[in-house]
């Protein structure tokens, strides 16, 4: 049912008192046309030995996971044991003061931003980022590593950086193997502006090595990255000159209005039916027209790619 509040809560006591949590399937925000009032789960002080995995994330009010103080792995192994962050309202997920590995998550039209990083740090590996409100990737006086990630269609930048950040993008030996399609180069409704984007009290210099940036040559520094100071910098060079790596192996969901109906996207029809799910869509980039109504057909339609 919806839950007024977070859906689920978890406190460790102190640094030396943390509390387990475990969590290898489920769906959690999704009742009807509203969600959780709160987070889908707020942890404080989780175990380092903590996971989430293989879970839906849909429709929370704030974010998808809240976490602070908490060292874990959120994500599974390969990309039948991801985690799903869809239209969850103010982001998929918020890392507080934590040094997290995100592996195998896909963030799909959260609003404000996939990940936000505040004052942690962590690994972002093998995640798709696509639709997102505002960014992909926000980084507030954070450094994370990202590695293989796809960033597509984030309405304003793909990545953010402010507060003194350098995310490591790739440096020659850590990071890189992104994928980045912004204007002119991507395939969603609304291609992200930026790549990049600086905060003018943000002068940190980003290493962004061996990435593919959409085209051969990359397009302009000018029309990548938002440089919003001058003394703010990037260094991209070398660079992927085609895209040899994974594509997202689906990028599907469904866009939903806030207490309404769904927003219509046609590429599609859903055949509904409690046992099994059938579409026909364009596996890369597909957004469902019709929502399902039964919670299993829901669950097959996540996981059917």
């Amino acid at each position: 049912k919806n839950v007024s509040g977070d859906a689920i809560t978890a406190y460790g006591e102190s640094s030396s008192y943390t509390v387990l949590v475990k969590i290898d399937g489920g769906h959690v925000g999704v009742a009807g046309s509203e969600g959780n009032t709160g987070d889908g789960i707020y942890l404080w002080r989780a175990d380092a030995s903590s996971y989430i995995r293989d879970v839906v994330f849909t429709l929370n009010e704030d974010y998808g996971i809240n976490l602070y103080y908490s060292n874990i792995t959120v994500g599974g192994t390969t990309y039948g044991t991801s985690n799903v962050f869809n239209t969850n309202y103010d982001g998929g997920i918020n890392v507080v003061s934590s040094t997290v590995t995100l592996r195998y998550n896909r963030f799909l039209y959260n609003g404000d931003q996939g990940i936000r990083f505040q004052s942690a740090g962590g690994d972002v590996d093998y995640c798709d980022m696509i639709d997102n409100e505002n960014y992909g990737l926000y980084c507030y006086a954070s450094s994370p590593d990202v590695k293989d990630t796809w960033f597509e269609g984030d309405d304003v930048a793909e990545v953010y950086i402010t507060n003194g950040s350098a995310p490591n993008l790739g440096d020659g030996t850590d990071g890189g193997g992104n994928s980045f399609r912004i204007d002119g180069n991507c395939d969603t409704d609304d291609c992200a502006q930026w790549a990049v984007q600086w905060n003018s009290n943000n002068e940190e210099e980003v290493d962004a090595e061996d990435n593919w940036w959409g085209s051969n040559p990359p397009a302009s520094e000018s029309s990548m990255f938002d440089l919003a100071s001058q003394m703010a910098d990037i260094d991209y060079s070398p660079y992927e000159t085609s895209w040899s790596g994974r594509s997202p192996s689906y990028i599907l969901g469904v866009k939903r209005a806030r207490g309404g109906a769904d927003e219509p996207a046609a590429v599609t029809s859903v055949a509904d039916d409690t046992e099994t799910l059938q579409a026909s869509v364009d596996r890369d980039h597909a957004i469902v027209e019709q929502y399902p109504d039964s919670l299993r057909a829901r669950h097959a339609l996540i996981r059917i790619y």
